[in-house]
């Protein structure tokens, strides 16, 4: 969705991803010691999916909503949370980067691709085992396989 594309959003929905923004900008800012600070380059290709990560991380949904960005609260968003998200995402972005340039990762999908796909199996919610003993109902057999 664009700014001035088919999904239009409320203003306070830009104010809020703009907050989230620059809480993340200033948590990357300070990550690593003295002598090993994050890379210029390396935050700004980082930078976004931290902050889609840490947006779904406190919406606890695989995908963040307008409607959970405003209910988000930037300022009481713990730093142990951000350092969580970030490692995460780091470790996807070295394995990918590893065998391509990183703005190549950054700029590419297979970056968003994996971070989705832990995402849904963090937050999506559970099968539950309800749906799996109807199907062996219909087949004729009881609870999870079970013979009637």
């Amino acid at each position: 969705a664009s700014v001035f594309g088919q999904d239009v959003y409320s203003l306070p929905v830009y104010l809020k991803s703009a907050l989230l923004q620059r809480k993340i900008d200033s948590f990357l800012d300070d990550v690593g010691v003295e002598d090993e600070m994050l890379d210029f380059g390396h935050r700004r290709n980082l930078k976004f999916y931290v902050s889609m990560y840490v947006a779904c991380a406190v919406a606890k949904s695989c995908h963040a909503t307008a409607d959970m960005i405003l209910e988000l609260d930037p300022a009481v968003i713990q730093d142990g949370l951000m350092t969580d998200c970030y490692e995460r995402v780091l470790k996807h972005y070295i394995q990918l980067t590893q065998d391509d340039f990183p703005d190549s990762v950054a700029k590419g999908t297979k970056l968003l691709k994996v971070i989705n796909t832990e995402l849904k199996r963090r937050f999506s919610p559970r099968k539950k085992k309800v749906a799996l003993d109807k199907n062996f109902e219909k087949a004729g057999k009881g609870s999870a396989g079970e013979p009637r």
